[in-house]
């Protein structure tokens, strides 16, 4: 066949594709698109491919589920070298010692092709080598995971009180650097951005927030919150108050994860035990003073809780001991009210050692990841004849290496961010001149 009769061709072709109706179209490119990297480089092609597939966002998830990465981050003490051998200090012994984060991924079958076939997992340490952190490796820094939303994170410098902070893209490899925010003593951290009525994210309206709660000696229904405006390209401090208050000397807050749901963020207080969920919207610029709504927890003495989202609600995960054996539940918050529908309620199999809910799924609402001895299950608690869950029958999906399965108390090490992929990776949003 000549170039020409080619050409000639692959215009008839397109001019059928062209005059098809979207409905028709839809179809095609969903039956036909075999992976997320295909579909990626589909929107590419033209605006038309770009809005279609945006616009059925929803119908795309529902028929094909949309890749996800699990990113893991363990804080463990690795042994240093003494620098007086000679000493006899007893105290010296804790100076031998210094915090170190390890990481670790999980990735779905269809996360590995969207990462350019990368292995299943792979760990690091973010304090050992320069390029240690093979996963954030493109980075200016030695990073520290914040937080997530969707397919970003927000990350820092690691094992530093630093002001500087990163948006960033695991996928694309993009970042950008944020202005220095105004203090480094921050607790907690949460990025959230807008979405449109097509659940697609607004690149220029987001928030990136850093929480320091209070002190002993502070107003215990106050706590402190610089907010980054990306409208306005600057920090700004706001004290916000609580209609409760909070646990002050918190125990649990270097590895609180605050998690972002339909605008709103959203985190556990307690010391000890769950004495109720904050949520804080950082969008509000007219109420003055800021303010914060406390929600109570669907049951008393909560412990080993877990809090995320799934399709737009707002989870939350805890263990009951029940004759020996532990139940797992899970309850979701309803719209627009303080109260709580449970949603799974399963017995455990008796194992040597305590599991652990890690993460949920983040488009399938019956399924969770377990941990347990350094292993992490993903498990289906919908649709069960018996309410038994038993790992052994349940998929493995990861494996701890040996330095970060040593782990004694998972929900205080460890701290997980969910990241799901959409169509067309999110594009970090560029600080454009005011």
């Amino acid at each position: 066949m000549s170039e020409s009769e080619t050409k000639r061709r692959d215009t008839e072709d397109w001019d059928f594709l062209t005059n098809l109706a979207d409905e028709l179209l839809l179809e095609i490119l969903l039956r036909l698109l075999p992976d997320r990297r295909s579909v990626f480089r589909c929107t590419a092609v033209n605006k038309r491919c770009y809005s279609l597939l945006s616009a059925h966002y929803s119908e795309f998830a529902r028929r094909c589920s949309l890749p996800y990465t699990l990113l893991f981050e363990c804080r463990v003490a690795q042994r240093r070298k003494r620098t007086d051998p000679g000493s006899k200090n007893k105290w010296k012994v804790f100076s031998d010692f210094s915090l170190e984060y390890l990481t670790y991924q999980v990735f779905s079958d269809e996360s590995k092709s969207l990462h350019h076939g990368s292995s299943s997992s792979s760990s690091s340490s973010s304090s050992s080598s320069s390029s240690s952190y093979n996963y954030l490796n493109f980075l200016p820094i030695r990073p520290k995971v914040k937080a997530c939303f969707g397919d970003l994170l927000l990350v820092s410098k690691s094992l530093s009180l630093s002001k500087s902070y990163y948006i960033c893209n695991p996928v694309t490899r993009k970042y950008v650097a944020l202005p220095q925010a105004l203090k480094s003593m921050a607790e907690m951290f949460g990025l959230v951005f807008r979405r449109d009525r097509d659940h697609l994210v607004e690149n220029n309206n987001y928030r990136v927030v850093l929480i320091r709660y209070p002190g002993f000696y502070d107003n215990p229904r106050e706590f402190v919150a610089q907010i980054f405006c990306s409208e306005t390209r600057k920090w700004r401090e706001f004290i916000v108050e609580s209609p409760k208050p909070f646990s002050c000397g918190i125990g649990v807050t270097e590895t609180v994860e605050v998690v972002a749901c339909n605008g709103i963020l959203y985190w556990v207080d307690g010391s000890h035990c769950v004495t109720g969920i904050v949520a804080f919207d950082p969008f509000d610029e007219i109420t003055e003073p800021k303010r914060c709504r406390y929600i109570d927890p669907p049951e008393k003495w909560m412990r080993k809780v877990c809090l995320g989202e799934c399709k737009g609600r707002l989870r939350l995960s805890h263990f009951v001991l029940d004759c020996g054996y532990q139940v797992l539940r899970v309850w979701e918050l309803m719209d627009g009210a303080h109260s709580w529908c449970l949603q799974h309620d399963v017995r455990i199999a008796r194992m040597v050692k305590l599991s652990y809910v890690m993460a949920f799924h983040p488009t399938d609402c019956d399924v969770v990841f377990l941990f347990n001895d350094g292993l992490v299950f993903r498990c289906h608690l919908g649709l069960r004849e018996e309410k038994n869950l038993r790992l052994t029958d349940e998929k493995k999906v990861g494996e701890f290496p040996v330095r970060m399965s040593r782990v004694y108390h998972p929900d205080f090490d460890v701290s997980v961010f969910p990241l799901l992929h959409p169509f067309r990776p999110t594009q970090v949003p560029s600080l454009a001149s005011i």
